[in-house]
Order: C-alpha cells, then structure tokens, then sequence
C-alpha cells in the first residue's frame, strides 16, 4: 500500500495511506486538504495504475509539480517528490503510515529488516524519586489523554529522544497509535519489529530509518535519517496494554532503556481498551502501601468498606488513621455521601454534645440558632471520630443510643431524628485497658470494636518512607507555594535512619521545614533536614566480654541495620555504610547475617 508521507505544508500537516484515487486539493470534498491559497479546490490526483501509480493534475491555477518539473500527467516512483502550493510530499509505495488521533505523531512502518537486540537486563532506572513523581502526576490528571501527554512530554526530554509513539494493540493483530511527542514528529518502525510486539517481554532495540522533518523557508519536508528505535511494552496487573516506542539518533544507553521500561510501566494504566476512560480502580484517596503491614491493612479496609460495619482503628499518633478512615469511605457503598471528621479530643467538654448531636435556638445561652451536629451532617455517609477515647463517661452512653437506634436528639429538643450515618473510630489509646480501670464503657468499646483495623508505626514501615515522603514534598509544596523539589540520596538514608516517634505527621512537618528552611536547589538534601532527623540512635553495646566481642557486636548490629534499610540490596547497604561492595560480602560473610532473617541478637 503506497503512502504520501507527512511533509507539512505552511498551516498543516499531512500523512496518509491510501488504495484508490487520492485527490489533494483546498476544497472540502478533498481527500487530503491543504488550506493554501495557491491550491486549488481540486488540484491534482494519484491514481492506482495496474500494480503502479499516477499523478494527474486537475487543471489547478498553479500546477502540479513532480521532482522540480510542471506535470499533467507522470508515473510515480518511490521517493518521487510532488509540490502542491507550499506543501511538498513524498511517495513510498513500500511504507505504511499510522496517524494518531489528534494529528500530532505519525508512525511510518517500513519494510527493510532490522537488526532487533531483545535486552535481557535493562539496568536500574535512574533518578527513581523523578519516576515517583511522574507517576503521581499522572494519577492526578483529570483524563488519560492529560496524563500521557504530560508523561511523554517529561519522558522525552528526560531520555533524549528524537520522538516518542505510544502504540495500542487493536483486534485484528495490528496496532493503533493512540499518542506521541513532539507535536509533528514521526517515529519509524520495520514491520518486522512489529510482528514481534505482541511476543515482547523485554526492551527491543533496532536500527531503523528515521523519518525527520527538515525546515527551509516556508516549506517543511521529511526526509530519512539513520537511526535507532527502541520499544517497552507497558503492562498492567500482569496484563499487556500496549508498547512505548522511543526513536533516536544514537543508540540509547543501558539507563536510558532502563527509563523507557520504567515510563512504560507508569503509562499502562492509561491505555487500556477505552483508553479515554481512567482506570476504574484508581485509588481517588492516595494512599502509600509499599511494605508488607501497609499492603496487608489495605486490602482489609477495602475488604470491610462495602459492609456498613462500625470499625475501629488503633495505632500510634500521626500513623495515618484518618487515611485509611477515607480509604473506607471512598470504596464503601456511599463513597458520594459526605466523609466528617472530628477529633474528639479537641471539642471543649461544654460543648461537645452540642457539635456532636446538634442543638435548638435557645437551647443554652449564646445558641442563638438552630444547628445540625455532625451526625446530621454525616447523614448519608461516614463519620470519622477520631480519639474517641477522649469522651466523657456522659457523652459514650449518649453515642452508645445513637449506635444502637440511629437516631439523635438535638438539645433543646424532644424529637428524635433519623441518622444514617456509618461510624469510624479511631484511637491511640487501648480501649481495652481504659475498660478495665473503668473510664471507657466496656458495652460502647464492643460496640465500636465491631472491626478492628491496627496501624503500625512508620519505624516497622521502612518501605513506604522513600514513596511517601516523595508524596509529602510534592503536597507540602503545593500548600506552601513554593518550588517542588526531589529527595537526593542522602537525605533518603537519613530519613530511614530515624525512629519516627512522631510517625507520618513527624515526617511531614521535617519535610516541610526543609522545603521552607532549606538551601535553594533541585534536591532536597540531608544537610537540609532538622538537626533531630540526622542524629542516629545509639546502638546498643553489649556488657561484658572481651573488646573484640563487642566490637564485633556493634558491627554485626550495623551491617544488619544497614541491609534492613537497603531493603537487602547490597550496593545501596555499602553506601549506607560507607565500605566497599566487597567488603561489605565479606562482613555479612563474617558474621553469618542473613538479610531476610530477624534482627540479630547482640
């Protein structure tokens, strides 16, 4: 099938495949239209001649002109070059040429036979705090098509590339091109890299000829180049969505291909089958859960979130309650309803019923109106108590009916209003002890302990410090108005180095004074961190033994800590620590560590 390769004219663009008669011209009814003013409304034609073709002018003011030469009718050859008013096209009889759906990337498949390298290891991605914040981007795009412009248009410059395509598997084993960057460029591809898409697993690299737009004057011709085309596939939840195709001048290094497998992994979810629907199960309340206790009490909540169960969470100050409290509501039946969230602990005593239950005008002194309390108000949807063992003994028998009958008695007032309104409480307390000395109501503690969701403190959740304080940055700079910035390395290792007594709010608000605190740069670094953040603990030495011993002692507790925190990869524990590779082998050789066993004994 021939094909009249992009090469735009001075207002617009065109690339098409065809296999009857073509007719460019400046009137609608033309097959190609080129809004110019010397073209005329039906200005010439390519028509099939047995397995040849034709180029016929029309009788246009201007004339047809085929490589430097006024025509009315000639054969048409590969490569021949037709000038149409300011616009100018090449015929290849031998490619095929796919147009994305808003015009700006075409991909030209060829016929010549690549020399194709499947890469077995595409290396470490680099700069992994930059993928994190990409991908978070995109997740807050309002539409797929945002999200993989704004991907391409990063990935692009990031790695180097002359253009970017992003190319959709369609159902009678071919391909649809659903994007690319830049705007007007073209990525070239053999068919015989084509044919091996559907089979790839890995990164495919290739010598293909680039298809290059080359500017002079007014006119815009594309012209072929040698090149280099590489592929990833982009899969999601173990399933093949498509492929991202990057093509460039130079063969790409190891980390570039790296890069392009880790945006193809990013991308995934935004080409599904209606890959202008966003992917139904996209969490709208972000959470982070990379470590095993975060993953495991995920899936609880939203296992419990269609239930209409009263939960009750515990766990450590600034942990993440209210989080996962949202999670709930967002994946229970009433995610449309309103989410109220209160902390009983901040709700002076006198006034607690009232914002509770609500009251009448007239009801005590300065209640000069009538007011719904939160239950009214989370009428429909999901109250979140947060400390609830703050309540006074008063005020528990009072939740206690509500619990039970779903109705509230505002004060003032005798009428009983219906409430339907699922109750989430939360506490850093054990409820179970305050039963036992007799300050919280063992009935009530039952009652809200219908479901049990525990939170660990971030100290046990060193997998989720990196992601989630990349999350942290990137919110806290948008509150403060200031420039979003990365987490270098250093100031990654200090961060897993801290207990985190104050856990995710102790992080957040480290965070935040080093974005406002800090020295001016991309990064944020460790020097840039408040003082508590880069004092290390003491290790622990043990009593008694000899000098050696106890050494030896310190030593094994640091190596160990070191792979814990390097989440067992032996590169990252080294610079932790400051020793080489090598020896590093040999002290975990020395002191028989295992990096998945439990802590050693001093």
């Amino acid at each position: 099938m021939p094909t009249l390769l992009a090469l735009f004219g001075p207002r617009r663009g065109v690339s098409r495949e065809f296999t009857g008669r073509l007719v460019l011209g400046r009137g609608k009814s033309a097959d190609i239209q080129l809004i110019d003013d010397r073209v005329s409304r039906e200005h010439c034609a390519i028509e099939p001649e047995g397995d040849r073709y034709r180029l016929l002018d029309l009788g246009s003011r201007n004339g047809t002109w085929l490589n430097g030469e006024k025509i009315e009718s000639a054969p048409l050859k590969a490569g021949d070059r037709l000038i149409v008013g300011e616009s100018v096209f090449s015929f290849e009889p031998t490619a095929k040429a796919l147009r994305a759906k808003d015009g700006s990337t075409t991909l030209v498949i060829t016929t010549e036979e690549p020399r194709l390298t499947e890469l077995e290891d595409q290396g470490a991605a680099a700069d992994p705090a930059w993928l994190w914040a990409l991908a978070r981007r995109c997740q807050r795009a309002e539409s797929p098509a945002q999200a993989r412009s704004m991907l391409l248009s990063e990935a692009q410059a990031r790695c180097e590339a002359k253009a970017l395509a992003l190319l959709r598997p369609i159902n009678d084993g071919g391909v649809r091109l659903v994007g690319g960057h830049p705007a007007g460029s073209s990525v070239s591809m053999p068919e015989a890299l084509l044919r091996r898409l559907p089979t790839a697993r890995k990164v495919l690299v290739g010598t293909a000829e680039q298809v290059e737009a080359v500017t002079s004057n007014e006119t815009t011709i594309v012209q072929p180049r040698p090149g280099t085309i590489a592929i990833a596939p982009a899969s999601w939840c173990q399933e093949s969505r498509g492929w991202l195709a990057a093509s460039f001048t130079l063969k790409p290094s190891a980390s570039t291909t790296a890069l392009l497998a880790a945006v193809a992994e990013i991308v995934a979810p935004y080409l599904g089958p209606d890959s202008e629907q966003l992917p139904s199960h996209r969490p709208k309340e972000h959470l982070i859960a990379e470590s095993p206790a975060m993953k495991a009490l995920v899936r609880a909540a939203t296992q419990v979130a269609p239930t209409d169960a009263t939960v009750l969470l515990s766990g450590p100050s600034g942990s993440g309650k209210e989080r996962i409290a949202a999670l709930i509501h967002q994946s229970s039946r009433r995610p449309g309803g309103p989410f109220v969230a209160v902390n009983c602990g901040a709700i002076p005593a006198e006034l607690a019923e009232s914002v509770l239950f609500g009251h009448e005008k007239g009801a005590f002194t300065g209640a000069v109106a009538e007011r719904r309390g939160l239950f009214e108000r989370a009428d429909g949807g999901t109250l979140f108590l947060d400390e609830v063992g703050e309540l006074s003994p008063a005020l528990q028998v009072k939740l206690l009916r509500v619990l039970e009958e779903k109705v509230v008695e505002r004060l003032g007032s005798e009428e009983l209003r219906a409430v339907d309104a699922r109750v989430i409480a939360a506490t850093h307390q054990a409820l179970d002890k305050l039963v036992a000395a007799g300050k919280f109501r063992e009935d009530l503690y039952y009652r809200l302990k219908v479901i049990e969701l525990k939170l660990s403190p971030l100290s046990e959740r060193k997998e989720d410090i990196a992601p989630l304080a990349q999350h942290l940055l990137e919110r806290s700079a948008e509150k403060l108005g200031v420039r979003p910035r990365l987490l270098s390395v250093g100031a990654l290792n200090a961060l897993l180095q801290h207990p985190w007594p104050g856990n995710v709010r102790e992080l957040k608000n480290a965070l935040e004074r080093a974005l406002v605190l800090g020295r001016d740069g991309e990064r944020v670094e460790a020097a840039d961190l408040p003082a508590e953040i880069l004092v290390s603990p003491p290790i622990a030495i043990p009593v008694g033994g000899t000098l050696e011993a106890q050494v030896g002692a310190v030593e094994r507790k640091a190596v160990h800590e070191a792979m814990k925190s390097a989440r067992g990869k032996k590169a990252r524990a080294a610079e932790i620590l400051g020793i080489s590779r090598p020896t590093l082998d040999k002290k975990l050789s020395e002191h028989g560590i295992d990096v998945f066993a439990e802590e050693p004994k001093s």
